[in-house]
């Protein structure tokens, strides 16, 4: 269904009649209105078509709605014509900064679709399109972006608790300090058929192609399947091809 939100802005001229008295006389009426797909439920999940839809999704996330489901039903373009380099610089305009999506529940289904221009360029920690996952993501590409940060750094979640992040794939550059992954940079649920061929960089240690840190203790699910990786990966120490901690 559709929910129509919106505001409305006037523009009037004020004049006086032949009385003297004052006279509003409406000559312009803008209707700014936005529409809103779904409702966020599994069963009527928020459809993002854009950019801004999806900057919308995450506000309502980080306001509170930790549940909420969307799906993509078109490309996403964060940044039109930028194109980043892996030293941090950028030419075709100044991008916007990502804000992250934290503490996500819900369901988020990339519907095949890939994310680009994901501009992440801060010292803080739990960093990616979502900061830190106990739900599922999946069916989604990262590609043409630049993700660099602090700890637990990753293209799609900087932390994936006991959650799923299946079928994604990187093909962005991400840097981090530790605990840096080409898509998860820690996890302790399940990070399955996905795979990365973007450069992922550790100024420190625990760097993986796929994930930097995999937990297997106390209860953690800890399942990788179905993984692969062609990207660079370079670190001081504890680095892989799929995972530099296990």
């Amino acid at each position: 269904g559709y929910e129509f939100v919106g505001e409305n802005t006037y523009a009037v001229e004020i004049t006086r009649d032949a009385h003297g008295h004052l006279v509003a006389d409406p000559t312009q009426v803008t209707f700014v209105v936005k529409v809103v797909q779904g409702d966020g439920s599994e069963s009527n999940p928020y459809r993002i078509r854009n950019a801004e839809d999806l900057k919308e999704f995450a506000k309502t996330v980080n306001d509170g709605e930790l549940a909420a489901c969307a799906e993509l039903i078109a490309d996403i373009d964060l940044n039109p014509g930028v194109t980043f380099h892996e030293d941090g610089s950028y030419q075709g305009g100044t991008p916007e900064q990502w804000t992250t999506i934290k503490d996500y529940n819900g369901i988020f289904n990339g519907n095949g679709k890939t994310i680009r221009g994901l501009y992440i360029d801060n010292e803080s920690e739990y960093q990616g399109l979502f900061g830190e996952n106990t739900g599922t993501i999946k069916n989604l590409g990262i590609i043409d972006s630049y993700v660099s940060a602090k700890k637990y750094v990753g293209s799609i979640v900087g932390r994936n608790g006991k959650g799923v992040v299946e079928n994604c794939y990187n093909k962005g550059f991400v840097n981090g300090e530790s605990n840096v992954g080409g898509i998860a940079g820690y996890t302790y649920g399940a990070v399955q058929n996905c795979y990365n061929t973007g450069n992922i960089n550790g100024r420190g240690g625990i760097v993986g192609g796929i994930a930097g840190y995999v937990s297997c203790s106390n209860g953690a699910l800890g399942v990788l399947a179905g993984l692969c990786n062609r990207g660079n990966i370079t670190g001081q120490n504890n680095v892989g091809g799929i995972v530099g901690y296990f």
